[in-house]
């Protein structure tokens, strides 16, 4: 379940004895869990990245997992990786690997996982991994990008840049034309941006 666009996410056990509830009250969003009988309360995930949704609660071994994005260092905050933790908080494991976002498939036991990932430079590299560890076991598919650019595509550069706060990272990427004969060459662009609108807004330069 998505417990990132709506800002709001709530679940019971099978008994009805406890509450997995998402929250952003120290600042990022996160899982608690609560007893439903008294109120008290622990936090499940915590740190300086957000749980997007919930993917799988297994109230029997006392295990959730989640999609996080932000939760690898060094990486990109928007790719999105599968993160397994306890529910009293502790053993957290990021399942996939991969500098990319990752969509996750599960065999009927869950002992298993095909994990596929990619960027907007790089085409998908799906791999089957230990459902329990992320250990991986065997690649699927490599990356085949080497040979779309031989064959002549321009893939979109990923840049970096700083906000007005002099502080924020500002994640984006450039698509230019495929047939651009110089990258110095003046031609009219577009800006998209993604912030508070509702929708991008949209800019020519």
């Amino acid at each position: 379940m998505d417990c990132g666009s709506e800002k709001l996410y709530i679940t019971y056990s099978l008994d009805w004895s406890e509450i997995l509830w998402g929250s952003e009250r120290d600042g990022w969003n996160h899982l608690y869990l609560y007893d439903a009988a008294t109120g008290r309360h622990s936090q499940v995930t915590r740190g300086e990245w957000v749980v997007r949704s919930v993917e799988h609660i297994d109230w029997n071994t006392r295990q959730v997992w989640v999609k996080a994005f932000g939760v690898v260092p060094e990486q990109d905050p928007y790719y999105a990786h599968l993160v397994c933790i306890r529910l009293d908080g502790s053993d957290l494991v990021v399942l996939t690997e991969g500098d990319g976002t990752h969509t996750c498939n599960w065999s009927p036991s869950r002992r298993w996982l095909i994990d596929t990932w990619s960027r907007v430079d790089q085409l998908p590299v799906t791999a089957l991994r230990d459902g329990e560890t992320g250990h991986l076991i065997l690649e699927l598919e490599g990356d085949r990008t080497p040979e779309l650019v031989r064959s002549g595509f321009r893939l979109p550069e990923r840049f970096i840049m700083i906000g007005r706060d002099r502080e924020t990272p500002i994640y984006g990427i450039i698509v230019s034309p495929q047939h651009l004969i110089s990258p110095r060459l003046d031609i009219p662009s577009i800006l998209l941006t993604m912030a508070l609108l509702p929708s991008p807004s949209m800019a020519w330069e």
